[in-house]
């Protein structure tokens, strides 16, 4: 078994790792070569994180065996080979980044590594044929990403804002949709150059609905049966399917299911500053929609009218809340279920 890193092929053998470890003492190259490690090891099982992003994190024992043939798909899907370069700019603490190393090992491809940062691209001086970013890196990224031929996103939506900004741009994206438990992405939706709204499954995955509209998976070569989800879709007569948002956030206020996801692409290009979409108890309609702003101050003082015009009326949030920092997993993503507890903080006299 070898990978190629940074224009280097090695052979993976435990011999090689105190050479590896040694060519980098800063934490994100240790986790990579840790990765490692522990992928070539005799033991037949590794233990993967999830971000906590949708609860409370947590560990899951899978067959390393698995993560091969996801990755796999991957490399098949998108042709990569040992003529591509392609770059790691994810901690390689959580599934994304490790499968990117992964896909390096059953492609050959020449994985970059740089550190994982808001702007990975900021600094890079040469081409990349493949990677994988947040939807904030990017965002952030926009004006360097004529670097990158092939992006996809994943780890969170991909708001209409981020698509009209990637479709100005040269760079073939998708957004992706899986979970830890699927071992990466499960289904890839094409976003630029051209959109497309509904995600289609990967070869030999497929996707039926439940009777509460909830995304259900089956994948038997991770022999994955019948697995619900808390994802609520809307399902095509192909197979595709369109994500509406996730059923443990859905906002029931005044008798009206409110998908806070829905509602966050429908005004995401109304905002600049990060913001998020949730409910807060109401003596009156059980639960109401507001919005929560991240920064010192509101940018844009009108934006609730600016709202009314872009989604019906019992969606429109009723009230904005500005926080200091929203409640982040160590790879960035928001996490929801802190988003309430970051409103009783910076407004330590709201009655929630």
């Amino acid at each position: 078994m070898q990978i190629t890193l940074n224009g280097i092929k090695i052979n993976l053998t435990q011999t090689n790792f105190a050479y590896l470890k040694s060519q980098n003492n800063l934490e994100w190259w240790q986790s990579i070569i840790e990765f490692i490690e522990i992928l070539i090891s005799n033991e037949p099982q590794i233990e993967l994180q999830t971000s906590g992003s949708t609860g409370e994190p947590k560990k899951v024992v899978v067959d390393k065996h698995k993560l091969f043939i996801s990755a796999q798909k991957t490399v098949d899907y998108f042709e990569l080979n040992e003529k591509t370069t392609a770059l790691l700019c994810m901690s390689a603490k959580y599934i994304a980044g490790q499968m990117m190393i992964v896909r390096a090992i059953v492609s050959g491809m020449n994985l970059i590594c740089i550190e994982p940062s808001a702007n990975p691209l900021k600094e890079l001086n040469q081409q990349v044929d493949f990677t994988a970013m947040i939807p904030m890196q990017a965002k952030s990224s926009i004006d360097d990403l004529n670097t990158v031929k092939k992006l996809i996103i994943g780890g969170g939506k991909v708001d209409n804002s981020l698509v009209e900004l990637l479709k100005q741009k040269n760079i073939e994206a998708y957004e992706t949709f899986g979970m830890t438990e699927t071992l990466s992405h499960i289904a890839l939706r094409k976003v630029s150059p051209i959109s497309i709204e509904y995600f289609t499954p990967l070869r030999d995955i497929s996707i039926s609905q439940g009777t509460n509209s909830e995304l259900i998976i089956d994948y038997p070569e991770l022999e994955i049966f019948k697995m619900a989800t808390n994802d609520i879709i809307e399902l095509s007569n192909n197979g595709a399917f369109k994500w509406i948002g996730r059923k443990d956030f859905i906002i029931n206020s005044g008798g009206v299911k409110v998908s806070p996801e829905y509602v966050e692409n429908a005004i995401s290009h109304l905002l600049t500053q990060p913001f998020c979409i949730t409910g807060i108890p109401d003596a009156k309609l059980g639960e109401k929609v507001v919005l929560v702003v991240e920064g010192e101050k509101l940018h844009d003082c009108s934006i609730l009218q600016k709202i009314s015009a872009c989604v019906e009326k019992y969606y429109q949030p009723k009230e904005v809340f500005v926080v200091n920092k929203f409640p982040r997993t160590p790879n960035g993503k928001i996490e929801r279920h802190k988003i309430v507890s970051s409103i009783i903080k910076d407004y330590p006299n709201i009655i929630i």
